[in-house]
């Protein structure tokens, strides 16, 4: 719960000295920055940002699954970057198959189901939304 932390310089892709904004002008062009409003907008959208947080144990190390409520459900990895599809295996039933269709609400993909695993198209993170 509470206001997700950005460490400064992140969204402009900082990585050693952190340089002041203000004096080489904001980016608000970089995928990062682009990345970050998008999942403000969906923790926005979807009324999430006091909703329990949930996380899913899987069958694999290398995977993460949180949710935020009943309504968002993240998928991150610390793969290397791919467009080999990963399969999210949950070691207990998400809620997700249960109602509804689901989708990636930054790419806006529909959820692909295999076995009660989800199966992304590539290693970049998905945040799932249920679509009425």
């Amino acid at each position: 719960k509470g206001v997700p932390i950005i460490y400064y310089g992140t969204e402009e892709l900082f990585t050693e000295v952190r340089s002041s904004l203000w004096d080489k002008g904001y980016n608000t062009t970089t995928e990062t920055y682009q990345l970050i409003k998008n999942l403000n907008l969906i923790r926005k959208e979807q009324d999430v940002a006091l909703a329990d947080l949930r996380i899913v144990p899987t069958e694999s190390e290398g995977t993460l699954v949180f949710t935020r409520g009943e309504r968002v459900t993240v998928f991150v990895n610390n793969l290397e970057c791919s467009v080999h599809t990963v399969r999210y295996c949950p070691k207990e039933p998400l809620p997700l198959e249960v109602s509804g269709t689901w989708s990636d609400a930054i790419s806006g993909e529909e959820a692909t189901f295999e076995d009660g695993c989800y199966v992304a198209p590539d290693s970049f993170p998905r945040v799932l939304v249920r679509r009425q």
